[in-house]
């Protein structure tokens, strides 16, 4: 998982991206305020850069990412300074982020632990698929730390309904979850008379408060026809 974030950040760092407060000289100065001599800010006494930067001139390690500029030599790069993700302003005019800084876009956008951020939240469920079990219909689900619970009408890409009527019923055993390499739902359940079901759901997109799901598992409907649940926050 870790090289592909990576990755992703080195793409997201290629592109062109807009920096704020730099002076118009681009020189920077060592005051321990962090402001330099041309007005384009400098390194606190620590060593941390307190001013934001132009991120097409933040160099990823070629130790870790194959687009690393090669062509900057070592006597060039400064090994000691640091920047803060929070510091790196991207545009986003030239894809589909949102966010406003590299850190933003890493915690809220390109990088989201399921873990971490679906327990105690509730979601709406949005489904679409031919499957005559679950077309036009939508849900309301609630996850804890490894159960959930259908709060109403379905959450199609695992094949689970409210009321699972003619097609039996979890009774009061827990609904378990697990996600697995951060893009993948497994669910399972025990119905009433001893059957034991699951659902494996591949996560294929996810941002801080949505995520699009897609499975053929679970409860009913019609085996290999996909089912796509778009989950979205609502507490």
């Amino acid at each position: 998982m870790f090289p592909r974030i990576i990755k992703a950040i080195a793409i997201l760092l290629s592109v062109y991206l807009v920096g704020c407060g730099s002076g118009s000289s681009g020189s920077s100065g060592n005051n321990p305020n962090g402001s330099g001599s041309s007005g384009s800010g400098g390194n606190n006494s620590n060593g941390s850069i307190s001013r934001q930067i132009l991120a097409k001139n933040v160099l990823l390690s070629s130790a870790h990412a194959s687009l690393a500029d090669k062509s900057v030599s070592k006597k060039e790069l400064d090994t000691t300074s640091t920047v803060t993700a929070g510091n790196v302003v991207i545009d986003t005019a030239g894809n589909s982020l949102t966010s406003t800084n590299l850190q933003d876009a890493l915690d809220k956008e390109m990088a989201i632990n399921l873990s971490k951020i679906l327990p105690g939240t509730t979601w709406t469920v949005i489904n679409k698929t031919n499957d005559p079990a679950y077309k036009g219909l939508q849900g309301r689900v609630s996850f804890l730390a490894d159960t959930l619970t259908i709060d109403e009408g379905v959450f199609a890409a695992a094949g689970l309904f409210k009321d699972f009527g003619v097609y039996g019923n979890p009774c009061s055993a827990p609904i378990s979850y697990e996600i697995l390499d951060n893009s993948v739902m497994y669910v399972s359940w025990t119905q009433c008379d001893g059957d034991a079901k699951s659902a494996v759901i591949t996560i294929f997109a996810k941002k801080l408060r949505t995520m699009s799901t897609v499975g053929d598992g679970g409860q009913g409907g019609i085996q290999g026809i996909s089912r796509i649940s778009i989950l979205t926050k609502v507490q």
